[in-house]
């Protein structure tokens, strides 16, 4: 209880509550001088649910609320009485009781009230009676209460399903157009890499094609020599020239033939079928295409690529198109870390761009990672830089979809991506696989 102050008017308080109506004056002055009064604050508890009851309270002033957590039962004010079931009992108190304002309150001990009862036995009769009553009415209140209550209960419950099936129903339809939109973006990010593997491809393929016509443009005039020279010994040396000239272009016709076949093989949309893979041969084909369509769209670009692939490196099981596509994707990425790197430090600090791409064979695992000495990736979004539609990158340069859709792509292989960075020592993004069986 709370602090305790004197009352002259005990008695005339109980004359007042209803299970002491019918008893004597002289029980009424005795249990009086047995009452403790105590002032409460507002907001101050009387007692909590759960503990034991051994006081009767009466509200000389002030309001309280008879509650279970944040329930209300019941609100009382001057003159109610409650914890009378204490009277009877050493049970456990059933609900919590709390001050609604500022309140005084007169406690009487059960033990006090059996010390005077037992002085006068005549009267324990009409306050047993009263105290029956009293609980019957109590418990008329509560079930009356928790119908009501039920019954709000039941018409929130329908107003709240009606509400949630009518928002069930516009979240679907902007799911469904979230799907859609979704599926336009990572159809425009893959029709995208796909332009990026062709245009590499591309400026690749120029360099066979332009050995292939100048050495045949080379080989015409010799023939010409040939036909016009009359001296046998030059005769068998432009013959051997042209011989070797024709080898040329044939090698160099061998190598355009495969670039022809790699864009075949990794330029188509849609899923491919899963193969064994070597991803030494693999990174070593797309490297040269990313680095010649990343030269080709940013004049005076330059990079240090430093390969180091393990040797006997195990085979992967995938689709060799979809993880190019993963690889052209980190090595833009890299490409534009080390050069707006460049950029900020304006050439100074010595600093040269370097892109590493390694593979290797560790923990039953076969790994191909892309290293870059770039500013590196913030430690507060390295969390979010796999979530669609997140970019670091400036406003239009990017969709925000490349490592999402990369990440996803290795997830169907049963890899992971792994990303290790530090601001200052750049990022390291680190792609693991398991070994083809």
């Amino acid at each position: 209880m709370s602090s305790k102050t004197e009352s002259p008017d005990l008695a005339k308080v109980l004359r007042n509550v209803k299970i002491f109506y019918h008893i004597p004056d002289e029980v009424i002055n005795l249990l009086a001088k047995k009452m403790v009064v105590s002032v409460y604050n507002s907001g101050q508890p009387v007692f909590s649910k759960g503990e034991i009851g051994d006081y009767i309270y009466v509200i000389v002033t002030g309001n309280v609320k008879l509650h279970e957590q944040e329930m209300v039962i019941a609100e009382m004010g001057k003159g109610d009485f409650f914890g009378e079931f204490s009277l009877l009992d050493n049970e456990p108190r059933s609900l919590s009781v709390t001050c609604t304002m500022p309140s005084t309150l007169a406690a009487l001990h059960r033990n006090d009230f059996y010390l005077v009862l037992k002085e006068h036995p005549d009267t324990i009769r009409d306050i047993i009676e009263a105290l029956i009553k009293r609980i019957k009415d109590q418990n008329n209140k509560i079930f009356s209460y928790l119908k009501n209550r039920e019954k709000e209960l039941e018409e929130l419950v329908a107003t709240k399903t009606t509400e949630l099936r009518q928002n069930n129903e516009e979240l679907s339809y902007a799911l469904a157009r979230l799907k859609s939109t979704q599926q336009q973006l990572v159809m425009k990010e893959m029709l995208a890499s796909l332009g990026q593997l062709t245009a590499g491809i591309a400026h690749t393929l120029k360099n066979p094609l332009n050995f292939i016509n100048n050495f045949s443009l080379i080989s015409f005039e010799l023939m010409n020599d040939i036909s016009k020279t009359t001296d046998e010994a030059e005769r068998n040396e432009l013959i051997q020239t042209l011989k070797t000239n024709i080898e040329k272009v044939y090698t160099h016709g061998k190598r355009a033939n495969s670039i022809v076949e790699n864009m075949l093989q990794h330029s188509t949309t849609g899923a491919g079928e899963k193969q064994h893979v070597n991803l030494n041969e693999l990174a070593e084909e797309i490297v040269t295409i990313a680095n010649q369509h990343y030269k080709a769209n940013n004049p005076g670009f330059s990079c240090e690529i430093k390969k180091n692939y393990e040797i006997d490196l195990p085979f992967v099981n995938v689709s060799p198109k979809e993880i190019s596509r993963v690889l052209l994707n980190l090595l833009n990425n890299a490409f534009y870390a080390v050069e707006d790197m460049r950029n900020k430090s304006s050439g100074g600090n010595g600093y040269i761009p370097t892109v590493e791409v390694r593979t290797e064979a560790r923990n039953k695992h076969v790994i191909l990672t892309v290293k870059d000495n770039g500013e590196g990736i913030p430690a507060e979004i390295k969390e979010k830089i796999f979530e669609p539609f997140f970019t670091t990158k400036p406003s239009g340069q990017s969709n925000g979809l490349g490592l999402s859709m990369s990440n996803e792509i290795v997830k169907l292989y049963g890899g992971e991506v792994k990303l290790e960075s530090e601001v200052g020592k750049g990022a390291q993004f680190s792609i693991f696989f398991p070994p083809a069986s």
